[in-house]
Order: C-alpha cells, then structure tokens, then sequence
C-alpha cells in the first residue's frame, strides 16, 4: 500500500471516527481503523461492533493494499502536523511508514484480516432526511436520554419515521424530551421505528455537525442495523432491542399554569443557585407569586442563595422544587428569546417549552422535599 495524502484533508476523516474508538477495550485491534486502497479509493473505516463508520479521503493512489493501525496514534501524529503533503506506505507488512518534509514516522500494524468490519448496506433505494431538522430534533432530545442505565431502551432515542415526518423520544425516567418534525420522506412505505444508541446519535449529530439546513440524510432501516450515508460518509448503528416505554402517558395534560422567562435570564439565575445546591439531587425550589417566582436552594456543604425574578403569573401561589440541571439542560439548548414552564401543582411534573414552539416538549418531574 502506498498512498499520498494532504494532511488537513486525512484529519478531517481522522477525527470524525475517533467517536466510534473505544477507548477500553478487551479487544485490541478495536483500538485500530482500517485502511482500505483500492485502484480509486481511500477508505478509512472503524468499529465498535455496534458503531460503524466508513469515510473517504481523497488523495494520489501509487499501490492499493489494506491495514488497520492505532486510530489514536495516527490521529494525534497527523493533527500535531503542519499542514503539509503525507506519503504512507507499508513497509516490511509490519509498520505504516509515514514520511513529509523533514518528517519520518513508522507506526506499527496489525493484520486486516483480524479486523471485524461494518455491514454491507444495499443503498439503492434510500429516504432522505432533512439534516438542519434532524440535527435540531437530536440535539435537543439526546440530553433527556439515560446513560449505562440497567433499562437499557432508555440508553437511546425511541426514533419514528413516516412518509409525514420524524418524531424524537427521549427518556432517563426523571425528565423526557420529545422532538416532531414534518416533512415528505420518499420511500417510506410503513412507519418505521425503533431505539438508536446514545452513542448513534451523538456521532450523526458529529456527521451532520456542518450541514446546511438544505442539506439531506440519506437513511435506510435493514434489519437490525440503521444505515445513514451524508457525502461520502457512511454510519452504522445497531438499534437497541426491546420496547420503548409509553412516552405518551408521561406528558401532563391537565397543566395550566403558564409561567413566560426570558431564557438568558432564568439560565444565568439557575446557574448561580446551583452553586449551592446539593452536589447529589441540585434540588432548586421555586415559589410562585403574583408578580415573581423566587428561587432558592441550600445545602449543608456550599451554603445557601435566593434570587427573585419578576414575572407574570395568574395562578395560585404554590411552590415546586427540581433538578436544576435538568432545567440548565433544556435553556442550554434553545436560542429562543424566551421559554415558558407549564405547571398543574407541586406534585405533577413540569413542561418546559421553546415559546410559539409546539413541536419540542421537554418535561421534568418535581423534587420531593
């Protein structure tokens, strides 16, 4: 194998699979990317066995072969590089030699054969997606989701697609963050659904991370694998096996206390009382007058603080206490102007919501105190 390639360029591709590596694994060669040549492609390809990614670089093609080699190393070698022209080369079938202006690298291979690869895809007959959608409807639904919990549905995003649209579930049994979007899909004959990995969803949103809301997703569902393809970029993702909790049954719908903030100002608000707050349960009570919400936390460790912010509210008084976090979370990921909470009563969970935005619910269940 003998390839040439510019250094910024092999970087992009670098970086974007250093997601799908693991970092500890009882499998060595895991820690690999491989490398595949042929006659008119360079193709860098990595896996988790439940992650795939395979990308192209483009550069001059001198001898087609195939290896895998530490992702890692190869990634900080060629990043910590000026920008510049690279040779690699397999050399002796033991080291990727790696060779530029006054620089000169061998990094040791394994066999490719080892390797597991990802599955083959029958792209032929694909959906597409709108990527600025999709890549809304992700960010602001991934933050609800569980992580290395025992109920494993709850370590994904439940995903609807149809021919009308896309809808976004999210879920770790203390708050839930639910995204729909409409839109025509082609090629969608049957409403498909099914549970994407955490991990999944984080490496679409590094895949779509530059895509212009014009753009499209190219998407497929075959078996027990999901297949997204964006340029010459391929992404791989088993679905997580079971059946997704009924989501519908945890939105209140009897809410209708309705409470307007200025985002920027309640997020500024929240971050300072959280300073205080328990380390354990960033437990915040909110207590509801006329004309101000005051809210306050304390804890035998950090100390206590209250802040008052002016608002207008038609309800009764009442108080509420929740995760700040999860609250800091939600106005973390909006750009709206303002949001409103909708509450019922101190027992009955909370819905945040972007302002003149149905289509994004995010609800949280109240403390007890």
């Amino acid at each position: 194998m003998k390839i040439r390639v510019k250094s910024d360029e092999f970087q992009k591709e670098l970086q974007l699979i250093q997601g799908i590596i693991e970092r500890k694994t009882t499998i060595p060669i895991l820690s690999n990317l491989l490398l595949r040549v042929d006659k008119t492609n360079i193709e860098i390809e990595a896996t988790d066995l439940e992650i795939g990614l395979n990308c192209r670089s483009a550069g001059d093609i001198s001898e087609p072969g195939i290896i895998t080699v530490n992702a890692r190393k190869l990634f900080d070698l060629v990043r910590s590089l000026p920008d510049m022209t690279l040779n690699l080369e397999l050399i002796d079938n033991k080291n990727l030699q790696i060779t530029g202006e006054n620089v000169h690298y061998r990094i040791p291979i394994l066999p490719a054969d080892e390797y597991p690869g990802i599955p083959d895809a029958d792209l032929k007959t694909v959906s597409k997606i709108p990527a600025g959608l999709l890549r809304e409807a992700i960010s602001k639904t991934i933050i609800a989701s569980a992580v290395d919990d025992t109920r494993y549905t709850l370590n994904g995003i439940y995903t609807i697609i149809n021919k009308d649209g896309v809808t976004l579930v999210a879920t770790d049994a203390h708050r839930l963050a639910t995204f729909t979007f409409k839109t025509k899909i082609d090629n969608i004959d049957e409403e498909v659904d099914f549970i994407l990995p955490r991990k999944g969803a984080q490496e679409i949103l590094n895949l779509i991370k530059d895509a212009k809301d014009e753009d499209s997703l190219e998407f497929k569902a075959d078996n027990n694998n999901i297949f997204f393809r964006f340029n010459d970029r391929l992404l791989i993702s088993r679905v997580i096996e079971g059946r997704y909790p009924q989501y519908e049954k945890v939105i209140p719908k009897e809410n209708d206390k309705e409470l307007i903030f200025k985002r920027e100002e309640i997020l500024h608000v929240l971050n300072r009382i959280d300073l205080v707050a328990s380390e354990k349960s960033h437990a915040i009570m909110l207590s509801l007058e006329s004309s101000k919400v005051k809210i306050n936390s304390s804890s035998p460790e950090f100390g206590e603080g209250e802040e008052v912010i002016d608002i207008s509210f038609d309800g009764d008084e009442m108080k509420i206490a929740f995760n700040a976090r999860y609250m800091i979370d939600f106005l973390s990921n909006t750009d709206k102007e303002k949001v409103k909470l909708v509450l019922k009563d101190s027992k009955t969970a909370g819905i945040l919501q972007e302002e003149d935005n149905e289509n994004y619910t995010y609800v949280v269940s109240p403390i007890k105190l």
